[in-house]
């Protein structure tokens, strides 16, 4: 599963993929168009970063899910230490 989501420039309207685990509170990406800084926060005003992080929380969330079912965690053995 390819863990890209689609993000828009505030600026220019232009679009570009961001990846979807670095997507998160506290990220900040340049446009590649007009070079503006875009910050994912949150509390963030701006409708397209909202949209972005919710799609890269509801992308990272599918990811592990699937993670899980390629890779089960390993059953846990309780040893018993005196």
């Amino acid at each position: 599963m390819e863990d890209a989501v689609q993000v828009r420039c505030t600026r220019c309207r232009g679009s570009f993929r961001g990846r979807a685990r670095r997507v998160q509170g506290g990220y900040s990406r340049q446009c590649p168009n007009c070079e503006v800084i875009i910050f994912f926060e949150e509390g963030a005003i701006d409708r397209n970063v909202q949209r972005a992080l919710r799609d890269a929380k509801r992308l990272r969330r599918e990811l592990r899910a699937e993670e899980e079912v390629i890779r089960p965690s390993a059953p846990r053995v309780y040893v018993h230490r005196r």
